[in-house]
Parts: structure tokens; sequence; C-alpha cells
């Protein structure tokens, strides 16, 4: 087996795990992180939000991505650029969200 694939199948069998998710939807108004305590898996899961924030784009981050954004047409280099750009990015808030909370990046 793949270790990677190893790797997530080990994790989604522990009897209980902490989850990142992250959206950032159409209105560009920010990262949403939810951070979640997941038990069980199936059928018998349950998920508890332990802490919740959205943080702000500046007005600079929003104007970035809209030069990208549902056009039928966008500068190649810009958009690869764009997106190790606003991973980097994205991590720095996570991190940010996580010292926020006391929440230890293990």
């Amino acid at each position: 087996m793949n270790k990677n694939v190893k790797a997530l199948y080990e994790i989604a069998n522990k009897p209980s795990r902490n989850i990142i998710g992250l959206m950032s939807g159409t209105s560009l108004d920010g990262l949403d992180i939810a951070f979640c305590e997941i038990h069980n898996a199936g059928t018998n899961m349950k998920v508890v939000l332990k802490h919740f924030e959205t943080i702000s784009y500046t007005d600079e981050t929003k104007e970035k991505i809209r030069a990208v954004f549902a056009k039928q047409m966008v500068d190649f280099q810009n958009l690869t650029t764009l997106n190790a750009w606003l991973g980097s990015f994205h991590a720095q808030l996570i991190n940010q969200f996580l010292a926020k909370n006391n929440i230890s990046k293990e």
C-alpha cells in the first residue's frame, strides 16, 4: 500500500482525531477555519466543533483572487504563482488560529 494512503487509512481508523476544515467561498470575505474533534467513523461518527473563526481577507488579497476568479481567460503564470502564494498565506492564517486557540500543531 502507498505510504501516504496507509497513513490516511491509519488516521481514519483512530477512535478519535482532530481535523481542521477550511473554506473560502465566492464572497471572498475570508478564510473559514473549523477545528473539529471526530470520534468513530461511518454511521457511528460524532463530530464536535471545538473552535471556529472567519479570518477576513485584506483588500489586497481579495484583488489578487479576483484577478483570476470566474474568468474565461487568465494569465497562467499569475494563476500558478497565486496558487502557491495563497497556500502559504492560508498556512499563516491557520498557524495564527492555532496559536490564538492554544491548539498544538501536533
